[in-house]
C-alpha cells in the first residue's frame, strides 16, 4: 500500500472484501480472543489486507474528474508528440532520399554518364536564369548610382551647405529634393569634404547586409533580428537627414521672408523619406534577387552546400527526435500512473478506522455472547484499538 497525504491506494490483488464484524467474531472464537492475534489483525487491517464489504471506497467524484481531465490533457500531449515525431521521420526519409539521388547524380556527371543538368534538378532553386538576372541586376545597378548620388546630395545639404546658399537656391527656384541631383552639386559636395562618400557607402553596405539577414531563406531568428536592426538604423538616419534639411529650409525661408512650416506637414520631409529609405529598401531587395540568381551558376558550391544542409538538418532532427521520445515516454508514464489512480482503490485513514471498529465490534460480540470469562482479553483489545484511534493521527498518511 502506498501512502499519500490524502490517502492510500490499494492494488486490486492486495486486499479482500469480507464481513469484518463476522470475521472479528470468528477470529476471536478461533483464537480464544488472544490479544496478540487481535494486534496482528489490527496490523493487517492497517495494511489494507481486509476491507469491509459494506464500506464504499475509492476516489471521490471531484478527484476522479480531476484525474480524467489530466488524462485528457496527457492524451493531447502524446498525440501532438506522435504527430511531430511522424513529421520528423518523413522529413528525414525525404532528406536521405534527396542525398542519395544527389550523390548519384554527381557521380554520373563525374563519370560522363550525364550532364550537370541532372545535378541541378536535385538542387533547390533550379538553373541559372539569364533573363531574370538581367531584369533584376540592371535596375539594381541604376539604383545603386542613384542612391550614391542621392545620399551624397542630402548629406551635403543637411550638414555642409550653408543657410545662405540654400536661400539663394530657393530664390532661383531650385528644389533641394530633385530625384537625381546634378553633377555640379555632387562635385561641390566632394570638393567641400570627400569624407561625404562615407554616407552612401554605409547605406549600400547595410542594403547588402539585408540580403544575408532579412531576405535570405536560410536566415534564422538572430540573423533576421540583425536585419531589422539594419533597416531601423537606415530609417532613423533618413529621418534625421530629412529633419536637418527641413530645418535648414525653414531657416533659409526666414532669410528671404517666406513662411516656415512644421516637419509633419512638409512635403519636402516625406519626399526625402520616399526618395531615400523606400528606394533603398527596394534596391536592397533587387540586389538580393540578382545576387541569388548569380549564385546559381556555382553548381559545385551549391551541391556541397545542399549536402551539408541536408546532413545538418538530419542531425538536428535526430536530436529533436531523442528529446521528443523522452518527453513522450515521460507523458506515457504519467498517464499510466494516473490511470492506475483512476482504476485503483483508495483507502483513507477514516476508512481504516471504520474497518478496525467493525472488526473490534465482532470480537467484543464473541466475548459478550459466548465467552464472558474472556473479559480481560476484551479489555486488552480495547487498549490496542485505542492506539489506532489516537486523535493526534489525522486523516491522510496513517502511522502508529
Amino acid at each position: 500500500m502506498a501512502d499519500d497525504k490524502n490517502g492510500m491506494r490499494l492494488n486490486a490483488s492486495s486486499y479482500r472484501k469480507v464481513n469484518l464484524r463476522k470475521l472479528g467474531f470468528t477470529t476471536a472464537s478461533d483464537t480464544k480472543a488472544d490479544p496478540a492475534q487481535f494486534e496482528g489483525m489490527m496490523q493487517s487491517l492497517y495494511a489494507g489486507a481486509y476491507l469491509d464489504e459494506n464500506l464504499e471506497i475509492g476516489l471521490t467524484v471531484d478527484a476522479r474528474q480531476m484525474v480524467q481531465k489530466r488524462l485528457e490533457t496527457l492524451d493531447g500531449v502524446i498525440l501532438d508528440l506522435s504527430t511531430d515525431l511522424n513529421e520528423i521521420k518523413i522529413t528525414k526519409t525525404n532528406n536521405l532520399t534527396a542525398l542519395r539521388e544527389l550523390r548519384q547524380a554527381v557521380n554520373n556527371a563525374k563519370s560522363g554518364k550525364s550532364e550537370n543538368g541532372e545535378v541541378i534538378e536535385h538542387l533547390p532553386g533550379g538553373m541559372f536564369n539569364l533573363p531574370v538576372f538581367l531584369f533584376t541586376s540592371i535596375p539594381c545597378l541604376g539604383l545603386t548610382v542613384y542612391l550614391v548620388m542621392f545620399y551624397i546630395s542630402v548629406t551635403y545639404r543637411a550638414l555642409l551647405l550653408s543657410t545662405t546658399e540654400i536661400a539663394q537656391q530657393i530664390a532661383k527656384g531650385v528644389s533641394l529634393n530633385n530625384v537625381l541631383p546634378g553633377k555640379q552639386e555632387i562635385a561641390n559636395a566632394l570638393e567641400a569634404n570627400p569624407i561625404i562618400l562615407v554616407a552612401p557607402v554605409i547605406f549600400i553596405a547595410m542594403g547588402i547586409a539585408l540580403h544575408f539577414t532579412m531576405f535570405s531563406s536560410e536566415a534564422k531568428g538572430k540573423q533576421r533580428l540583425w536585419g531589422w536592426l539594419c533597416l531601423a538604423v537606415c530609417f532613423v538616419f533618413d529621418v534625421a537627414l530629412a529633419l536637418a534639411i527641413h530645418n535648414r529650409l525653414n531657416a533659409a525661408n526666414a532669410l528671404i521672408g517666406q513662411p516656415e512650416s512644421a516637419w509633419y506637414v512638409s512635403s519636402d520631409f516625406y519626399l526625402i523619406i520616399l526618395l531615400g529609405f523606400v528606394v533603398f529598401f527596394f534596391w536592397s531587395f533587387l540586389f538580393h534577387l540578382a545576387f541569388a540568381e548569380w549564385q546559381k551558376r556555382n553548381i559545385a558550391g551549391r551541391q556541397v552546400k545542399h549536402i551539408r544542409d541536408l546532413t545538418k538538418e538530419n542531425e538536428r532532427n535526430d536530436l529533436r527526435t531523442s528529446r521528443l521520445l523522452a518527453k513522450k515516454q515521460s507523458s506515457e508514464d504519467a498517464k499510466a500512473k494516473l490511470q492506475g489512480e483512476l482504476d485503483g482503490v483508495w483507502m483513507y485513514v477514516k476508512d481504516l478506522r471504520t474497518n478496525m471498529t467493525v472488526f473490534h465490534a465482532g470480537w467484543k460480540e464473541f466475548i459478550k455472547r459466548v465467552e464472558p470469562d474472556l473479559n480481560a482479553q476484551g479489555e486488552a483489545a480495547d487498549k490496542i484499538i485505542k492506539r489506532y484511534h489516537n486523535p493526534r493521527i489525522k486523516d491522510g498518511s496513517f502511522h502508529v
